[in-house]
């Protein structure tokens, strides 16, 4: 890698009029400039592609709707820079991210580097939690994983090339780039970057979310012959621990209503000890970690991160109660979905 090289920044975009703006001042603002921004308009239907020409970036159109895959693709090949980093629409980024990640890089001899997120863009009780729940199947210490995280990547622009790029696929894109890159080049997570991100709002997506990805985990780790202990990024053992444990306590929650309703107090009062019990050993971890991670990252970034204090400590702590029944539910099923897909060869 050079010593200062060219850096293409390509961001995929699909009706992002609303986000786009932030995401185009953040990276005017970085303390090492970007050669060019690429911004691939999806065929959006709003003023997507108006709006990123109007604001300095170089618009590239899709005559049809391709998905982020196609579109980092799209960017890629139009991009001049040695370095090609991506991020989302929907993001803002720090204003050292470009001179961190170029750092990064070449402190480890990289070919290529990930992050994940520094916060949500949105302050809110379900952004947090979303922002934590996240931050807590990720490491904390720089080091090689198999997975890219699309919203934070950069990548020596041949290499994106020499492994064909991205998949046509319209989820879990870049993280099946990442299983495939990884053979070729070791993945570089740097847990102090990253990007500010918008979480979906509401349960409905945050479930659709959690379903994909476990769907795909499922298909991606059967797509390139390698199993979900070896091609995951997080431990699936510990993710079928966490499930078995909720559903039990849904179960024994379920049962002690049951024998309430018949009359039968002293079974519905074991059933419900069992419940709690097993609800408990399934947030203990999660809360734990919450509590002592949330020190370090305040401690580390300060105001920066914009975290509201009404969510500091009791209330994110209870809001993330049943979202772990959520999340888990929504783990359960985006797995039994992956593996019926992968059984009629979808």
């Amino acid at each position: 890698m050079p010593s200062k090289p060219r850096v293409s920044v390509v961001i995929p975009a699909f009706n992002a009029a609303g986000t786009l703006a932030a995401l185009l001042a953040s990276l005017r603002d970085q303390t090492h400039p970007p050669a060019e921004v690429i911004v691939v308009d999806d065929l959006s239907g709003d003023e997507t592609a108006k709006l990123a020409a109007s604001l300095g970036a170089k618009v590239v159109p899709h005559s049809s709707n391709r998905g982020p895959g196609e579109a980092r693709n799209t960017g890629v090949a139009a991009a001049t820079g040695e370095i090609v980093m991506f991020t989302d629409a929907d993001c803002i980024v720090p204003a050292d991210w470009i001179e961190r990640s170029l750092a990064f890089m070449k402190d480890r001899g990289a070919r290529l580097t990930t992050s994940g997120y520094l916060g949500p863009v949105d302050a809110g009780l379900s952004a947090w939690f979303q922002h934590w729940e996240k931050r807590s199947r990720e490491p904390f210490e720089p080091r090689v994983i198999r997975a890219t995280n699309g919203h934070s990547l950069a990548v020596e622009r041949a290499l994106y090339l020499e492994v064909g790029g991205m998949e046509k696929i319209r989820t879990s894109e870049d993280f099946l780039f990442g299983l495939v890159v990884s053979e070729r080049a070791a993945v570089h997570y740097d847990p102090d970057n990253g990007v500010y991100h918008r979480f979906r709002p509401g349960l409905g997506g945050f479930f659709r979310q959690k379903m994909l990805f476990a769907q795909n985990s499922v298909l991606c780790s059967r797509r390139i012959q390698s199993p979900m202990s070896t091609a995951a990024t997080f431990s699936p053992w510990r993710t079928l621990l966490e499930v078995a444990l909720t559903a039990g306590s849904l179960a024994a929650a379920a049962g002690a209503l049951a024998f309430r309703i018949a009359g039968n107090g002293a079974a519905a009062a074991w059933l419900l000890a069992g419940a709690l019990l097993l609800g408990a050993a399934r947030a203990a971890p999660f809360l734990i970690f919450l509590r002592r991670r949330r020190a370090v990252v305040r401690a580390r970034f300060g105001a920066a991160l914009g975290e509201p204090r009404t969510t500091v400590p009791a209330l994110l702590y209870l809001y993330s109660l049943p979202n772990l029944a959520v999340r888990d539910a929504a783990t359960a099923w985006g797995m039994l979905r992956g593996a019926a897909l992968a059984i009629v060869g979808r």
